[in-house]
């Protein structure tokens, strides 16, 4: 997965290997975080085309022939022998992971100026040529996904055509003319949003963690209509997100699906935050965002400490994620002690080693310095890994991330603009501490000049 960006803030061109898990690094105000928004509405562009879809203009290109040209070409062949057919009842299974078995075909993900007002909520004024492209390889997408499936029966005087892509993912249609039956052109347009579906399948969902998520946490349900329409998408997605499970809690129902990570949603609450996150009651007067620090106590989110508001919604969304999921967290560390820092960077660690893609903005060194011991760790015999796992915060040797799993990127101001550089060493697999040693020189040398100060007297 490869990022390029232009003309954005102060970041005249910069390009980064999206890695498992990416870091960005740097001082306020260099755009981290519109670069890290930048990826999540791009990879957002691919799985949902509900509420506030943003302007992203779509590629698939090949080395030889367009894979989307191949999926056309064969869509068109199919549905001309099915409109020749005229079949008045069909079960077809289209298995479009097969066109990017081969790793060659390059998906594009192209947002400009428009998606960027949209996706920040910038007024007008943005350069023209601002730009985020994010390139991904055919090697990159959930190719094991299952085949769409194609259903049409007769139903009274039409057709009912239903396409199936998971228990999530199933979408069913009437139209009122069977006439359809020998329209090839309508079977074409039922082909290809057989594969449209499939594909926003294919990435995963999208998660966002803003650096709102505190606040958010506890006035979710206060929020009127409007405030989407006034906060940046992500924000705006985390809100939603929040809501959505509020009103499954108030139905009685449970989220879809069972999360093999669901076991590091319980690692979270046991060692990071010490008790439970979940939504409460729901009979009269609705379901209410809630912290149990013991089987005896029940706090409203809003009297819970502040880490545990910052991290109550990747709780929440740890009980269903999947691996290939693309998750982006703007400040780990927001409220967190030291000691939790180190914890949940071990934890980010685990997601990504269980295969979820993570993205995040940091300013510490706590947490920069714990994946340099990460990697290390990685580098260790296996025999002696158990060895080191009880020293860590978690006391898993699956938090140990091998190198070529992370990039680090330092946002550096330079002249009024802001250069991006790679600060991961591949030959020592190590993230440079430099990015954080001029602060650290400054406070010895500060310091110094007050011993010095006091030697005067």
């Amino acid at each position: 997965m490869k990022l390029l960006v232009r003309k954005l803030g102060l970041i005249d061109h910069a390009e980064l290997d999206i890695r498992p898990l990416t870091v960005l690094i740097g001082e306020n105000g260099t755009n981290k975080t519109w670069v890290a928004y930048s990826l999540y509405g791009l990879m957002r562009s691919m799985v949902r085309s509900g509420a506030s879809p943003l302007p992203v203009e779509h590629a698939l290109d090949d080395v030889e022939r367009s894979t989307r040209e191949q999926i056309q070409a064969d869509n068109a062949a199919i549905a001309s022998t099915l409109a020749q057919e005229g079949s008045q009842s069909l079960s077809l299974e289209r298995d479009f992971s097969k066109y990017f078995a081969g790793g060659s075909a390059t998906h594009a993900l192209v947002g400009k100026a428009l998606f960027f007002r949209d996706l920040l909520r910038l007024p007008e004024g943005l350069p023209a040529d601002v730009e985020s492209r994010l390139e991904l390889g055919g090697a990159e997408f959930r190719v094991e996904t299952e085949p769409a499936r194609i259903e049409v029966t007769a139903a009274g005087g039409g057709v009912m055509l239903r396409v199936r892509i998971s228990s999530e993912n199933d979408h069913r249609f009437y139209f009122d003319s069977k006439e359809r039956l020998r329209d090839a052109s309508w079977w074409e347009e039922a082909l290809s949003f057989a594969f449209t579906s499939w594909f926003s399948q294919s990435a995963g969902k999208v998660f966002v963690l803003p650096a709102e998520r505190k606040t958010l946490a506890s006035a979710h349900d206060l929020l009127r209509d409007e405030f989407g329409k006034v906060v940046t998408i992500p924000v705006a997605d985390y809100a939603e997100f929040l809501g959505s499970r509020r009103r499954l809690a108030e139905r009685g129902f449970e989220p879809e699906g069972e999360s093999p990570l669901r076991d590091l949603a319980g690692l979270l609450e046991r060692k990071v935050v010490k008790g439970a996150i979940g939504f409460k009651g729901g009979d009269v007067e609705g379901a209410h965002l809630s912290f149990s620090p013991s089987a005896q106590v029940e706090l409203p989110i809003h009297a819970a400490s502040s880490l545990v508001r910052a991290l109550a919604g990747l709780d929440l969304y740890l009980q269903t994620a999947m691996p290939g999921d693309f998750v982006v967290i703007d400040e780990l560390e927001m409220n967190a002690h030291p000691e939790a820092q180190l914890a949940l960077t071990e934890l980010v660690a685990m997601l990504v080693n269980r295969g979820l893609r993570v993205v995040m903005t940091t300013h510490s060194p706590y947490i920069v310095d714990h994946l340099n011991n990460l990697m290390a760790a990685a580098r260790v015999p296996p025999e002696r890994q158990d060895e080191l796992a009880p020293h860590f915060r978690l006391g898993s040797r699956e938090a140990f991330l091998p190198a070529d799993k992370v990039a680090a990127y330092h946002f550096a101001p330079v002249d009024g603009k802001v250069e991006v550089r790679d600060v991961l060493d591949r030959e020592t697999e190590a993230i440079d501490w430099r990015t954080f040693s001029r602060v650290t020189d400054e406070l010895s040398n500060l310091y110094g000049r007050i011993l010095e100060a006091k030697e005067r007297e």
